[in-house]
């Protein structure tokens, strides 16, 4: 009987468990705007956000040599729209950079930011000059 009375809180148990590992991550969002330096939208350009996961510096020297570094380093990428905004969901805390893509040409560097832990919402805004962007550009 006993044993009976073990396996069933034993199998209790081990559903609840699942049921708290399986809780949905609240959603982060970033929102971010790129303007020229006289204000005006930067429009229909593609970026990348590029960044490394917030400091782990126990983590890294445990792992010294096996390349954890690489695994830490987060890239996403977004399109600014008619009014230079843009959003990214989901990335974790960390240092990151924002630059504009251009065919034919290095990126252009936007802004950097730090994102810390706990965050549910970021709003960022970058500027580039105009000149940076080429003639391409309206």
């Amino acid at each position: 009987m006993r044993r009976i009375n073990l396996m069933v809180f034993l199998g209790v148990a081990f559903v609840l468990a699942l049921f708290l590992v399986g809780q949905a991550q609240p959603l982060t969002v970033i929102y971010g705007k790129v303007l020229t330096e006289d204000g005006k939208p930067v429009t229909n350009q593609p970026l990348v956000i590029e960044g490394r996961k917030g400091s782990r510096w126990i983590a890294d020297w445990l792992q010294f040599g096996r390349g954890s570094k690489d695994r830490d380093e987060i890239q996403a990428v977004s399109v600014t729209d008619h009014q230079g905004a843009f959003q990214v969901i989901n990335l974790p805390a960390g240092y990151y950079s924002i630059k504009l893509l251009r065919p034919g040409a290095q990126p252009i560097l936007v802004r950097e930011f730090k994102l810390d832990r706990g965050y549910d919402k970021s709003e960022i805004i970058g500027t580039v000059a105009a000149e940076k962007l080429g003639r391409d550009w309206p």
